[in-house]
């Protein structure tokens, strides 16, 4: 089983990425606790209930700004990333056998076996292969081919391989 794919990454592709690896539904909610303890000693000068719902809005207006904010912050770290990494916008090509992956593209190649991928995740448009986690193949939603269908051959190798032996 010799597979080939051949792709480039887009910025929107890069960006998606970014936001699930760093942006976090559960910081917002952390976050809002956070500033929500901090006004317990205030809520406890004056406990009536329309004290006690408006401090739990005005909490959440500085908490939603930040929150905003955040997401806009990594939009243009992944842009300003992607403009200045020749790498990320040449084009990839992935080879994948029964033994191992392998990623080529203009500047480099690297080769794996199935038994070192860290973790596979699957989103709508783009598929990860996390080497490690802090470094990752991003294979996107393609034409040509099916990243639905790749994702359990992946995980099916991954799971014979790392089953039949831990050391070579």
């Amino acid at each position: 089983m010799e597979k080939s794919i051949t792709f480039r990454i887009s910025i929107k592709e890069y960006s998606k990425f970014l936001l699930e690896a760093f942006f976090y539904q559960k910081y917002f909610l952390f976050c809002y606790l956070i500033v929500l303890i901090v006004q317990i000693p205030s809520i406890m000068e004056n406990p009536s209930f329309s004290f006690i719902i408006t401090t739990i809005i005005m909490a959440f207006i500085p908490t939603l700004f930040l929150f905003i904010l955040y997401y806009f912050l990594i939009i243009l770290y992944s842009r300003y990333v992607y403009n200045r990494d020749p790498v990320l916008k040449s084009e990839i090509t992935i080879k994948f056998n029964e033994y191992d992956l392998e990623e080529i593209t203009k500047y480099s190649s690297y080769k794996l076996k199935y038994r070192d991928i860290y973790k596979i995740k699957i989103l709508k448009t783009i598929l990860l292969i996390y080497i490690s986690p802090a470094r990752v193949f991003i294979i996107p939603k393609s034409q040509d081919y099916d990243i639905k269908e790749i994702y359990p051959e992946l995980k099916k190798l991954m799971e014979k391989t790392k089953s039949s032996s831990p050391c070579e």
